[in-house]
This record gives C-alpha cells, structure tokens and sequence, in this order.
C-alpha cells in the first residue's frame, strides 16, 4: 500500500550568511543555518520511502528573507526586482545544502 508524506516549511528565513558573531541576526550566522538539519530530515524520509510512496514538500512562506540588506539593516520598503535578484543569488551561494536537499526531492519525483 503506497503511502503519501508531506513536509512544511514555514519561517525558515533563508537569508545571506554574515560573519558577526553578535545576537543580532543570528540566525544568518552559518552556525546556526537549517542545512545541515533540514538535509538529514530529507535524507531520513527519503530513505524511508517505498515504491509507490508519494512526497509532498510544501513551502508555507518565509522562506526566503528579503527584509534585510546585506549589512542587517531592516529594509523599510519591498525589495525592488535587482534587489531579489541580488539577494536570491547570495542566498543560494549561501545555502547549497539546503537547495540541495530540495533538489533530491524533485529528483526523486
């Protein structure tokens, strides 16, 4: 019997890394970045799927942080085309275990 498993991601706030080890933003210090945690999550699942079993990963918002210049300053308006573009481009620099662990779910259909 095929089962149907689903992953939700909610508020992981992917965002540039930066070197500063104080409290503010800590969560864009490399140290404390979900890859490497979100990466054994999909290991696990995917080595626990059986033929026939389906895989949902569903992204619920906040996945990417965009209120933030590189420098941590809150950014008070959205973030213009250039600017996402600029900063999708550092993200994905930034988190290549976690895109890849993404792309091992789409590959594995």
């Amino acid at each position: 019997m095929s089962r149907r498993h689903t992953i939700v991601l909610s508020d992981v706030h992917l965002g540039e890394g930066v070197s500063d080890e104080g409290d503010w933003l800590a969560y864009r210090q490399p140290r404390y970045f979900p890859d490497d945690e979100f990466r054994k999550l999909v290991d696990i699942v995917l080595s626990k799927l059986r033929s026939g079993d389906a895989l949902d990963l569903v992204f619920g918002g906040d996945c990417v942080e965009f209120e933030h210049t590189p420098s941590g300053d809150m950014k008070h308006e959205p973030a213009t085309e250039d600017e996402a573009i600029a900063i999708l481009e550092r993200v994905t620099r930034d988190h290549a275990v976690f895109l890849g662990a993404i792309a091992d779910v789409i590959e594995a259909g």
